[in-house]
């Protein structure tokens, strides 16, 4: 059996980060390859002083990238793999705003071509925060405290990298480390993780046990096909 598993990959950015070096890593890492890959960073966790700042930077490189087909010319961001999923995405980005985000830049597609898009105030929650998009998406929460920040970091089920982005060796790293147990960011997150392992023990057992019958029964329990 081959998986390829999801990510919501995200990022912390400290208030002493450099803002120029942090807008352009998110931007290649968020839009390279259209947000199509599972290590794709789709949750920037920015604290509060800076994520306006942030935020704007972030805006004004969506709106130079070029969109189009790749054999037309320069562009930076080609076409989503399929229609259905350019309406899933777009299905996202609207209920993330319907829920109270701010639709900051993109948000809107020619055909296949999905333009880079920013997305900020989104919270635990929302769509965008809570699933991955696989698309040319930027969700951007911000946090208060430290704690705050690594806690909405780990507060879903998914997750194949994340970074720190600080000046300051010493202060990423301490930023890496969980939330107190008793910190409510921290509760939240530990309820979502246990329901989550609940859903995927649940599912390995109903799998296990349809093995288990193919083995017994020689064929597939749901074609008949040998």
């Amino acid at each position: 059996m081959q998986l390829e598993l999801g990510g919501k990959n995200a990022v912390i950015v400290l208030d002493d980060a450099d803002l120029d070096a942090v807008a352009s890593a998110i931007a290649f890492g968020a839009w390279f390859h259209q947000g199509q890959i599972c290590m794709t960073t789709g949750l920037v966790i920015a604290h509060e002083k800076i994520v306006d700042a942030l935020t704007e930077k972030l805006v004004a490189k969506a709106k130079h990238l070029p969109v189009g087909d790749p054999t037309s010319g320069q562009v930076a961001l080609g076409p989503v793999i399929s229609r259905a999923q350019v309406d899933r995405i777009h299905g996202i980005v609207k209920d993330t705003v319907a829920a109270g985000a701010k639709l900051s830049a993109g948000g809107t597609f020619d055909g296949p071509f999905y333009r880079p898009t920013v997305l900020s105030g989104v919270k635990p929650g929302m769509r965008a925060f809570d699933e991955e998009v696989f698309g040319p998406v930027a969700a951007i929460t911000p946090f208060a405290t430290e704690d705050e920040a690594v806690a909405l970091a780990n507060s879903n089920e998914y997750g194949l990298s994340a970074g720190v982005f600080s000046q300051s060796v010493g202060r990423a790293l301490r930023a890496r480390q969980p939330a107190p147990h008793g910190h409510p960011a921290y509760q939240r997150s530990d309820r979502r993780r246990r329901a989550a392992h609940s859903v995927r023990r649940h599912r390995c057992v109903r799998e296990t046990a349809r093995a288990s019958a193919v083995r017994r029964t020689g064929r597939n329990s749901r074609t008949g096909n040998g």
